[in-house]
């Protein structure tokens, strides 16, 4: 099985969660590509399952991540799509979002994903713009590294065995 992951990230925390989960399928013998999610990168059938993460800003996905689900909406939709976002901050729970949630997050609702994971994000001042460091400053946001790599590993791992079931049956 093929699957895809691609990604939006501005400061490379949600690339190494998804290089992780690349690492984790293809321990279990899967095929995985790993793409930016960008704009104008067109999806066909090639892959058997796609998962789409993006950092979120501001309680939303990166324009890119929402650009590349909208015009690949009739794609994503024949496959299993998992998706996932990193960038809360601090120690919040972390809850799979509801349906209503994730579709408001990602900006469509043709795609109906199996989950969509929120993993816990990183902010490192050094790698900040002005603006962002400045903003951070603002709201207070906690510097730090609060992904949980057991989190990742397992959501994979689920991944995995949904795709392995689907194949025995």
């Amino acid at each position: 099985m093929n699957v895809l992951i691609a990604i939006a990230s501005r400061h490379h925390a949600t690339v190494e969660i998804a290089e992780r989960i690349a690492a984790v399928l293809r321990s279990r013998g899967f095929g995985v590509d790993l793409v930016d999610a960008e704009p104008s990168r067109w999806l066909d059938d090639e892959h058997d399952a796609y998962i789409i993460g993006s950092a979120i800003y501001l309680d939303r996905w990166l324009r890119s991540a929402r650009r590349f689900v909208a015009e690949n909406e009739t794609v994503l939709a024949r496959h299993p799509v998992w998706l996932f976002s990193s960038g809360p901050l601090g120690e919040p729970p972390r809850a799979t979002l509801d349906d209503d949630a994730s579709h408001s997050l990602v900006g469509t609702s043709e795609v109906a994903p199996v989950e969509h994971h929120v993993f816990g994000g990183r902010l490192r001042p050094d790698g900040l713009g002005p603006v962002e460091r400045a903003l951070a400053g603002v709201i207070g946001a906690p510097e730090g590294d609060f992904r949980d790599w057991e989190d990742v590993d397992h959501f994979a791992r689920d991944i995995a065995d949904t795709l392995d079931h689907a194949t025995a049956a």
